[in-house]
């Protein structure tokens, strides 16, 4: 079984969407977590945000286009475990 780590956090689900259909483009696999928490904007800032995970396998190539400046300007870098 993969160990999956937050790589990003969002504040909506729309980009982290588009974040993870452009790492699954590149072969790397991403999955999204707590998107439904939008819906209770109150609980957003409670939960972390929508987070954008990816597998161990895959953690450096998706820091490198993360930390490349590749996708969006907003959102933290995790911390890989």
């Amino acid at each position: 079984m993969d160990n999956w780590n937050v790589i990003r956090t969002f504040t909506n689900p729309q980009d982290a969407h588009m974040a993870k259909a452009y790492l699954e483009s590149l072969g790397i696999n991403a999955m999204i977590e707590d998107e439904l928490v939008q819906m209770y904007n109150f609980a957003l800032h409670s939960a972390g945000g929508v987070k954008l995970l990816i597998c161990d396998q895959d953690w450096e190539a998706g820091v490198l286009f993360f930390v490349g400046g590749r996708i969006y300007s907003s959102g933290r870098l995790g911390t890989g475990g």
